[in-house]
């Protein structure tokens, strides 16, 4: 199972054709086993409430989380 938090680098739906985004590739390569709760436009801060939603049943050795956050802290110095 995968778990992807951050950033448009993860949730880059809106800037790519369909299909062919982050989560579009992985869902395709992992069986529809990957879940993203990354969020474009998002903060190092706005990982905290991303947390919230992966469920406990996902806290376990076979869960990989990919992780993608800065970027637009940097943009917005």
């Amino acid at each position: 199972m995968y778990v992807l938090l951050g950033d448009s680098i993860i949730k880059n739906n809106s800037y790519v054709k369909n299909g062919k985004a982050v989560e579009d590739i992985l869902n395709e390569k992992t069986n529809k086993n990957t879940y993203c709760y990354a969020k474009d436009e998002s903060t190092i801060v706005d990982i905290y409430s991303q947390l919230d939603y992966i469920p406990s049943e996902f806290n376990k050795s076979s869960t990989a989380i990919f992780l993608s956050v800065g970027g637009n802290d940097i943009l917005n110095i």
